[in-house]
């Protein structure tokens, strides 16, 4: 009799269809980081502030997102996405924004749609002004369903 192997999972690569990588190099700080908040604000999607080299979570609709890792396990569960720089350099790393293969619908069309780069200047929160969470408010907190806000409740046209 033979003896059985187990083999291990290989590692998986995101879906081309629900990821998307910003990698410009020798541009200025942070510009990686910015370009990929431009592209999710313009959708729709609300970013968690950055902390530390720690992934950044991403929400289709209006949310005010706690640091990564004040974030429990279940509201960890309701996000749709995350940002992450390659090895934690958000000032001069490649950025990649990941979105759950199991986010619904209306989220992976929201973040493959595509958009009027004339809309970039309107949008809502670009410039960082959402308030952070305090260290006592860990939780994921939205207002309203995911489905309600559109990209053009957020000040992007579609």
């Amino acid at each position: 009799m033979g003896t059985v192997t187990q083999l291990k999972p290989r590692a998986q690569k995101p879906d081309p269809r629900l990821s998307i990588e910003f990698d410009e190099v020798d541009l200025t700080d942070f510009w990686n980081k910015t370009a990929a908040e431009i592209y999710l604000k313009s959708r729709g999607f609300s970013v968690g502030p950055q902390e530390g080299s720690n992934p950044i979570g991403v929400y289709f609709g209006r949310a005010n997102i706690a640091k990564w890792s004040k974030i429990d396990p279940e509201s960890m569960n309701d996000l749709h996405g995350k940002l992450e720089a390659e090895n934690g350099d958000w000032r001069r790393g490649a950025v990649t924004i990941s979105i759950r293969p199991d986010a619904p619908s209306s989220v992976i069309e929201a973040f493959r749609a595509p958009i009027d780069v004339a809309s970039v200047d309107e949008i809502d929160g670009l410039e960082g002004d959402k308030p952070e969470l305090g260290d006592d408010e860990a939780r994921l907190h939205v207002e309203g369903k995911p489905d309600d806000p559109t990209p053009s409740d957020l000040g992007a046209k579609p």
